[in-house]
């Protein structure tokens, strides 16, 4: 079988959680298999990443500033408008057939994505505290 490609877009792989842990397990498994893995995360709000990736995958940052969503109304407006900013590079990054699946590991990108019409090649997932 060939490797399909998959992109794992995310919010900032470089943070310390279980999302992340994820992230990086499944874009390693997937890649162990064959497939062309790319994480996209939004942000780069450390230097290094905590998790190990294998050098099989590729990780892209679209921003290197770090904008929280907490807090108050207009933080959570302007990450909004730095997930769409975000977004816009992805898809300048990614056509939208040039990819077999896209895992989206948080709120603002799934909805976003599903609103421009990649709902069809997305699997959704959303980690709460």
């Amino acid at each position: 079988m060939k490797g399909i490609k998959i992109y794992i877009c995310m919010k900032d792989v470089t943070l310390t959680g279980g999302t992340e842990r994820v992230t990086v397990n499944l874009a390693n498994l997937f890649s162990s298999k064959g497939h062309d893995v790319t994480i996209v995360s939004f942000y780069k709000g450390k230097s290094e990443m905590t998790y190990k990736v294998s050098e099989k995958v590729n990780v892209c940052y679209l921003l290197e500033d770090m904008c929280y969503d907490e807090g108050h109304y207009v933080e959570r407006v302007k990450s909004f408008m730095n997930a769409y900013s975000a977004l816009k590079l992805f898809f300048k990054m990614v056509q939208i057939g040039d990819n077999d699946g896209i895992i989206s590991q948080n709120f603002i990108s799934n909805s976003l994505l599903g609103m421009v019409g990649m709902a069809n090649k997305i699997i959704g997932s959303e980690h709460f505290k």
